[in-house]
């Protein structure tokens, strides 16, 4: 009896998801992330690669390259080698987030913000308490307080300091 070929299922931590995610998370990256992401890349397969006799001397090439210390390098390789590509990605300054999720807040609640501030005459520190206050009142199941540009109430705080409204 023959048994027919299958496919593996898609899991979402199998190689092919973590292979779709970073293509994703790629596509829609700024430019010097993605360069970032290609130096990374290069510095772990080089390291990778190297005979025994030569990785700390490229380790060290690689890591004044990259601006960080040696130990940075065979650290991020030795994640690499467990996580895979998508460890490289500085998820940090990336639009996509470090969860997938989009950095920041959304244009709505943003355009939301700036209309308290215009309306009222407040202050973008008092603009982010009253938003502070309103997202509780929302999580607390007032659906009355609503935040536009959220399907709904998100978890725990929004880390969003006066300052970064300001530049939002």
């Amino acid at each position: 009896m023959s048994r027919a070929a299958k496919k593996p299922a898609i899991t979402p931590n199998s190689k092919r998801a973590r292979e779709k995610k970073l293509a994703a998370l790629l596509a829609q990256a700024p430019l010097h992330i993605r360069r970032s992401y290609q130096k990374w890349l290069a510095a772990v397969t080089a390291l990778d690669a190297a005979p025994c006799g030569a990785k700390r001397r490229i380790a060290r090439v690689w890591a004044r390259r990259l601006g960080v210390q040696p130990q940075s390098v065979w650290s991020r390789r030795s994640e690499w080698r467990k996580q895979g590509n998508i460890i490289l990605l500085d998820k940090r300054q990336s639009p996509a987030g470090k969860n997938g999720c989009p950095a920041g807040l959304p244009p709505l609640a943003v355009q939301h913000l700036r209309k308290l501030a215009q309306d009222d005459g407040l202050t973008l520190q008092a603009v982010a308490k009253l938003f502070s206050g309103q997202l509780a009142r929302w999580q607390g199941g007032d659906a009355s307080a609503r935040i536009p540009g959220y399907d709904t109430a998100p978890k725990g705080r929004l880390h969003q300091s006066a300052r970064q409204l300001r530049h939002a």
